[in-house]
């Protein structure tokens, strides 16, 4: 089971690696029946919190951040690709956050 935006959705997920944004990055493939193309591009965008429930649990999935293609496989299920930022793209974030951090300590950002 999916939950994305107070939806509870059909289907199961599995990890790939996907070319996505420019980068070859992990990713999760989530098969879904049961929904229609418009209502998954609708849920599935950048930055959209979602889990997955397996066993009673929901996990929390939000670092695939990144909205990939909606496969329509004309069974009535649809592959959505959500990615994850890749290790240089989160190094670049975390540089950012702290360059930020010295400027707004040392008083050039106010």
């Amino acid at each position: 089971m999916i939950i994305i935006g107070g939806k509870l959705l059909e289907g199961d997920a599995a990890l790939v690696r996907r070319e996505l944004r420019g980068a070859a990055r992990p990713a999760l493939e989530l098969r879904i029946t049961g929904s229609s193309y418009a209502e998954l591009a609708e849920l599935f965008v950048d930055n959209a919190a979602f889990s997955l429930r397996h066993g009673g649990e929901d996990y929390d999935q939000s670092e695939y951040c990144f909205a990939g293609p909606i496969t329509d496989h004309r069974d009535g299920s649809f592959s959505v690709i959500v990615g994850k930022k890749t290790p240089f793209e989160l190094e670049r974030e975390a540089k950012e956050q702290l360059m930020l951090e010295l400027l707004t300590e040392r008083g050039a950002i106010v």
